[in-house]
């Protein structure tokens, strides 16, 4: 059902729209638990909002492509250590990383914005 969905977003709709559906299309997989098939829509939406300047779906996508990698694990979803890491890092708003200290024992994490 989700794939006929972008589908028709596809063929009758502009690219926000198409967007908006492949980022809820990997919500439902997440909500699925099917982690690899929300990281793939997650992936697609990433690519397709930054092929048209749209951050807020770039750091959606990237926010679920976090999820599913923090769930299946970075190796079960066939990702690079580097695009683990960038999809599990937190974002401000305007679309650029925190800097992050983290104590000695690892368990008390201060964000700095």
């Amino acid at each position: 059902m989700a794939r006929r969905a972008v589908a028709a977003a596809e063929e009758f709709a502009t690219a926000h729209d198409v967007i908006y559906a492949t980022y809820f299309t990997s919500v439902l997989y997440g909500f699925r638990q099917e982690w690899e098939t929300a990281a793939d829509w997650s992936k697609r939406t990433i690519e397709l909002a930054s092929e048209h300047g749209l951050p807020y779906y770039e750091l959606m996508g990237s926010h679920m492509l976090g999820a599913a990698t923090a769930t299946a694990g970075p190796n079960r979803l066939g990702l690079a250590d580097h695009e683990s890491r960038r999809a599990s890092q937190p974002h401000d708003r305007r679309g650029s990383r925190p800097n992050r200290y983290v104590s000695d024992d690892r368990r008390s994490v201060s964000h700095c914005w």
